[in-house]
């Protein structure tokens, strides 16, 4: 989906450098016309945490606001996983390229979503491999396409927090 298609997501033409295109497999929402909430957190999560994590998604999803995570073990698992339960929708932001199976334990988690009818979308090169610096790049495009973010258990320093902040510097709660 470039820049000028009807898909694009309006909000991601509001953020600095948004991205030229952006890869996807399965059934891309038109965020445009759709409540979408990032739902994010911690790999490690508590029982209660993934508790509350998948309440929250499972809630948005039997809504039909669309749930985005970063596809992550933890919390962003969970909550793909809540809405897709609650016959929502989800979409999953990933640090690679949409042809590279990453994180290898959530590869079942990407065919969920797919045969859901969500996406897994991607700024980056089909190929391109995951990397660190990839991440915040990520963090960002999810907070972009999100009309708030949700953060469930996050320490200090952690990908989630940096996804707050994006969403704090982009106006958004």
């Amino acid at each position: 989906v470039s820049y000028d298609h009807e898909f694009y997501p309006g909000k991601l033409k509001l953020i600095a450098d948004p991205p030229a295109v952006l890869y996807f497999k399965g059934t891309f929402p038109r965020l445009n016309d759709r409540l979408a909430i990032g739902v994010v957190g911690t790999r490690k999560m508590t029982e209660y945490g993934k508790t509350i994590a998948y309440k929250i998604a499972y809630e948005l999803g039997g809504a039909d606001v669309v749930v985005v995570s970063g596809m992550a073990l933890g919390i962003d698992a969970v909550a793909a996983c809540a809405a897709i339960a609650a016959k929502g929708k989800t979409i999953a932001v990933l640090g690679c390229g949409i042809d590279v199976e990453y994180p290898l334990e959530n590869m079942q988690l990407k065919q969920r979503i797919l045969s859901s009818k969500g996406a897994v979308i991607t700024q980056f090169f089909p190929t391109e491999e995951p990397k660190a610096s990839n991440f915040p790049i990520r963090n960002k495009l999810l907070s972009a396409l999100s009309h708030c973010t949700a953060v469930i258990e996050a320490p200090l320093g952690s990908g989630a927090l940096l996804t707050a902040s994006y969403a704090n510097a982009q106006g958004k709660k």
